[in-house]
C-alpha cells in the first residue's frame, strides 16, 4: 500500500503503538482499552506538527475494547457498516483533531483475506481442501459482512480450515493480501475502499 499512496504523492509512515511492557520487552499490535490507544495517538501526532502530516490507524473492530466511545450506541446498529462508521466518527470527536482520518477494519484484517479465500493455498497447499471449504462456505457473502462471533470471525473461520494460520499471520497475512492485490480487495471491500480513497485524496 506504501508504493500504492506514493504514486499520489502521499508517503505513508507505518507505525505500530506499543500496547503493553513487560519485564523490558514492548508489545505492539492490538489495543486492550481505548484510553491507552487515545492516549498513544496523541502522543504520536503531537510528535509531528508539521502542517502537511495526517494520520490513520488500522484497527480490528472484532474484540473493540469496552471503553470505546459510543460502542453500546454502535453496536445496537444491525448494519456492520453504519456500526463502523459511528465508532469511527466518535473516535474522531474523541481524539478532537481534524489531522486524525479512523479507521476500523471490518471485522478484522482476515476480512481482507476472505475476499478472495482460494489464495490461502499459495501458503498453505497442503490444506487445498479444507480451503475449498471455506470458500464454499462464503460463497455469496461479502467478506466484510462475515460476522464477528467468538467463533465466526474471518480469522476463527480461516484457523478453523488452516490451523496453521495461527501460527504464520503475521507473514502470511501480508503476503496474501499482496497476492490478492489492491484491485480486488477494493472491490470486494467497500469500507477498505472508501478508507484507501480518502488517504488518496490527501495529495
Amino acid at each position: 500500500m506504501k508504493a500504492h499512496l506514493a504514486a499520489y504523492r502521499v508517503i505513508a509512515i507505518p507505525r505500530r503503538l506499543r500496547t503493553g511492557r513487560h519485564r523490558g520487552q514492548d508489545f505492539r499490535g492490538g489495543f486492550l482499552r481505548f484510553a491507552k490507544l487515545k492516549t498513544d495517538i496523541d502522543l504520536m501526532m503531537n510528535s509531528d506538527r508539521n502542517p502537511d502530516a495526517r494520520f490513520t490507524t488500522m484497527l480490528d473492530l472484532y474484540a473493540l475494547p469496552g471503553d470505546f466511545p459510543e460502542r453500546a450506541r454502535a453496536f445496537a446498529e444491525p448494519d456492520p457498516y453504519k456500526k463502523v462508521a459511528i465508532l469511527e466518527e466518535a473516535m474522531r470527536q474523541s481524539v478532537g483533531s481534524s489531522r486524525l482520518t479512523p479507521y476500523l477494519q471490518l471485522h478484522e484484517f482476515e476480512a481482507l483475506l476472505l475476499t478472495q479465500p482460494g489464495e490461502l493455498k499459495s501458503e498453505f497447499p497442503e490444506r487445498s481442501r479444507a480451503i475449498d471449504r471455506l470458500a464454499t462456505s462464503l460463497a455469496g457473502c461479502e467478506a466484510e459482512r462475515v460476522n464477528d462471533g467468538a467463533d465466526t470471525a474471518p480469522s476463527k473461520r480461516i484457523i478453523a480450515q488452516v490451523p496453521e494460520y495461527e501460527g504464520r499471520k503475521v507473514t502470511a497475512g501480508p503476503n496474501l493480501a499482496r497476492r490478492i492485490g489492491l484491485p480486488t480487495l477494493r472491490a470486494r471491500a467497500p469500507h477498505f475502499d472508501a478508507w484507501l480513497a480518502r488517504l488518496e485524496s490527501l495529495a
